[in-house]
């Protein structure tokens, strides 16, 4: 499990990310969880390509109409074959896979590719953003885990309906992990319209994530 994970300064960031699909998943459930993290990962480039539009804009510039605009760019980011026709997004960087391991857990060694120096600074933020969504979804999960083993084991400080009202329900989570991304790149926040992000979302929730590890962290430090 343990992965070597070469110095941040020399090249494009690193980010391991590790889930438990199951013993011998279905084919298609490990490409649909693959498919879903790539969606992500292109809804957090298209937040650190259009957020400095926002965040560099003089106050008096930041309109509601600048906000739908934007958003409008965010939702057509991660629609179909979105990169054959948005110029804006065909010389931003990409996030691939630079190592893929089938056996369950599934682990997935993400980094970025780009062809200058500005694009590099896009990928730095768009791997901060998909690496804190997903430690996001991880501390959820083991969240949850805990209050149904509390919910099991009977706790006598635990109130009757403690455990139901504190919690999200799942498609309520989906839209906080993708508002927090927004947040997080400085953008309006506002609840996605996007089908093909809320189902990517709903995916990576659904599957439990083991650990999520960036550039400079020891294998058992995960997400902070």
């Amino acid at each position: 499990m343990t992965q070597a994970i070469p110095d941040a300064g020399t090249r494009a960031p690193f980010l391991v990310v590790t889930a438990d699909l199951g013993e011998r998943p279905e084919l298609h459930s490990v490409g649909g969880y693959i498919s879903a993290l790539g969606v992500l990962a292109d809804y957090a480039i298209a937040l650190a390509v259009y957020s400095p539009d926002w965040t560099q804009s003089a106050s008096e510039d930041r309109t509601p109409s600048f906000a739908d605009r934007l958003h409008r760019m965010l939702y057509i980011s991660v629609t179909r074959d979105a990169r054959a026709y948005r110029h804006d997004l065909l010389e931003s960087p990409k996030i691939a896979v630079d190592r893929l391991r089938l056996a369950s857990p599934l682990e997935t060694v993400l980094t970025s590719v780009a062809s200058d120096v500005k694009p590099i600074g896009y990928a730095v933020a768009a791997m901060a953003l998909l690496k804190s969504a997903l430690g996001t979804v991880m501390d959820w999960q083991r969240h949850r885990a805990e209050l149904r083993q509390m919910d099991r084991g009977g706790y006598p400080d635990l109130d009757p309906g403690e455990g139901e009202s504190t919690r999200f329900t799942d498609e309520a989570f989906v839209q906080l992990v993708i508002s927090e991304m927004q947040e997080r790149s400085g953008i309006p926040v506002r609840e996605t319209t996007s089908e093909d992000l809320i189902r990517a979302v709903r995916r990576i929730v659904s599957v439990p994530v083991v650990k999520v590890q960036g550039d400079g962290e020891s294998a058992s430090s995960g997400h902070r």
